[in-house]
């Protein structure tokens, strides 16, 4: 789900105008709750993809190879 997440990422372009920041933070709040809840962590997703430019969905976790070391004797 997270490679089908970035690779069909695209940006809407629009063009607002707000008479000043309130405003404008005011109706990115107002467009955030009416979201659904899965819209939500998709956004929250792909910006984390976004920021940590090595990220890699198919190689995360804990590696699979362990190695066992001895103390040496003496």
């Amino acid at each position: 789900m997270a490679r089908e997440l970035f690779d069909s990422a695209r940006v809407i372009r629009t063009w607002t105008t707000h008479a000043s920041f309130a405003a404008a933070e005011e109706a990115e709040r107002a467009a955030y709750r009416a979201m659904s809840p899965r819209q939500r962590l998709l956004a929250l997703e792909l910006m984390r993809q976004l920021n940590h430019s090595a990220y890699d969905p198919d190689s995360r976790g804990l590696p699979r190879v362990y190695s066992i070391t001895q103390r040496p004797s003496g």
